[in-house]
């Protein structure tokens, strides 16, 4: 039997889900949500990931913010992958 971290149905209405270009759908707990509403996290919206790059190449217009999110949604693969292995490896599979 495979191990599936699946979200109970008074969690899936909690979910809230964001569509990158780079990984498709990102779906982001209370939690994240909560900390992506801080006034810090905000505040990346207005900073560029590439500097000056969008000078030369227009459509490069990546914020900090983008990028965290990109980030956020790999380390939770990662940390769901981890999770995975634990249990499968407690659980004799």
């Amino acid at each position: 039997m495979r191990f599936e971290n699946r979200p109970t149905p008074l969690e899936v209405l909690h979910v809230k889900v964001i569509r990158d270009a780079i990984h498709g759908d990102i779906e982001l707990s209370p939690e994240e949500m909560r900390v992506i509403h801080t006034q810090e996290f905000t505040h990346l919206y207005g900073c560029r990931q590439l500097g000056i790059t969008h000078l030369i190449y227009p459509a490069a217009k990546h914020s900090r913010f983008e990028h965290v999110l990109g980030v956020l949604h790999i380390a939770s693969r990662i940390g769901d992958g981890l999770e995975e292995r634990k249990v499968r490896r407690v659980g004799g599979e």
